[in-house]
């Protein structure tokens, strides 16, 4: 097990593929079951993770690509 906080995690991680959307939560943009802008949450697994004000806009810009 290693500790480490989520800023330095996310700089092991691909940019292009996760994604961070809560300062508490980073999410692999490829597993996103379902995304409701409306309430700020996004599904994975059964799992709700929520959005930031902060990070909401790079959110839509980031799933705008893809979708």
């Amino acid at each position: 097990m290693l500790r480490s906080n989520l800023k330095e995690t996310a700089t092991k991680l691909a940019p292009i593929e996760f994604i961070k959307t809560h300062r508490s939560y980073m999410v692999n943009i490829n597993k996103i079951d379902s995304l409701n802008l409306k309430e700020s949450i996004m599904t994975i697994c059964e799992t709700t993770i929520p959005i930031s004000k902060r990070n909401r806009s790079i959110v839509i810009e980031r799933l705008g690509k893809i979708l």
